[in-house]
């Protein structure tokens, strides 16, 4: 085994996870069966609303003061739309403020502002917010197309995009990693059996 099998653990954004969901959800039109979760457009305060000019904003006000927020740049009034109360009635009033303005319109609104409000973007509009320039969130592949960066960001080793290559399989190259490790070829074989860490057994990608 390594002398230090425990080495010098890496910062990592977790953002980047979220936003591989995220990605991972619209590049495969995904979508949750369960419209009832709070967070799966279950609340008005989690929820995409379309704009004047059939564009979306998308609204994640969960913590109180966010909610309060939102609601006094929407000009509504909070006497009339609590944060838990009846979340298909609150979606017309909100949905309706929303329809008033454009998307650009309501970013000027709520950019810099505590509202979790942000612009729905499309694939090719993503890689130039400024949010995600700043974070670095696309990078260009070797043929200048723009590919989500890899996720999680190690700050020693944080990757890049291969065009071409083919996303690899959770555990496609488990024992080839495990040996670099100095792991010997026992001592995977061990872990395996074990179900300790996992091989996936790959028959074709083509």
């Amino acid at each position: 085994m390594p002398e230090d099998p425990y080495p010098l653990a890496l910062w990592i954004t977790q953002a980047s996870w979220l936003g591989k969901i995220v990605l991972a959800l619209y590049f495969h039109e995904g979508k949750s069966s369960n419209q009832d979760v709070q967070l799966d457009s279950g609340a008005h305060f989690y929820d995409t609303y379309e704009t004047k000019d059939n564009r979306y904003m998308a609204v994640g006000a969960i913590e109180p003061q966010f909610y309060s927020e939102l609601i006094r740049l929407l000009e509504l009034d909070p006497e009339e739309v609590i944060q838990f109360g009846a979340p298909d009635d609150l979606k017309k009033i909100i949905g309706a403020r929303f329809k008033e303005k454009t998307m650009e319109e309501w970013c000027e609104i709520f950019d810099g502002k505590d509202a979790c409000v942000t612009p729905v973007l499309t694939r090719d509009e993503a890689p130039f917010h400024p949010h995600n320039r700043v974070r670095s969130s696309f990078i260009k592949s070797e043929k200048e197309h723009f590919e989500p960066r890899p996720a999680p960001l190690l700050m020693r080793t944080p990757g890049i995009v291969k065009e071409g290559v083919p996303t690899p399989y959770y555990g496609e190259h488990t024992s080839e990693i495990l040996a670099e490790l100095g792991y010997s070829k026992a001592d995977v074989e061990l872990m395996l059996k074990d179900k300790v860490a996992k091989q996936a057994t790959i028959l074709s990608k083509f």
